[in-house]
């Protein structure tokens, strides 16, 4: 029996703190890799000062948050290995601790939106 599947998600992680400019680049092709490395396909996404959002495809046989969790860990172990003052800068920790997930045509952009809009009030109020 051949199966036929088109699982697509809505992953949204936000960091400590802002994504400089210079580390938007690497970001992107750390995702990329580790994207690759699971056979998951990156729909498409966009890298901000304040969050990541990628569109993915992953396969049923994946649980989505052991995926999210291994991008989250690998991306953060990747980005201390290129840039370890970023350790003593922010911390152990790169990504804040959870993040948002939706399967695509379920979800609402109003919920994204408040999502998004609460991560960057939390930035205000640390900042």
């Amino acid at each position: 029996m051949k199966v036929k599947w088109n699982c697509q998600y809505n992953v949204i992680i936000t960091p400590q703190t802002y994504i400089e400019e210079e580390l938007k680049e690497e970001l992107s092709e750390i995702f990329k890799s580790l994207c690759a490395l699971k056979k998951v396909k990156i729909i498409d996404g966009a890298i901000t000062e304040s969050h990541v959002h990628a569109r993915l495809k992953i396969s049923p046989e994946m649980a989505v948050d052991d995926f999210v969790l291994f991008l989250k860990a690998e991306s953060e172990r990747s980005l201390f290995e290129i840039h370890p003052e970023l350790k003593s800068e922010i911390g152990v920790r790169f990504w804040e601790r959870g993040y948002y997930v939706s399967t695509c045509g379920t979800f609402e952009e109003e919920e994204i939106v408040k999502y998004l809009k609460e991560r960057e009030e939390s930035f205000e109020d640390e900042g």
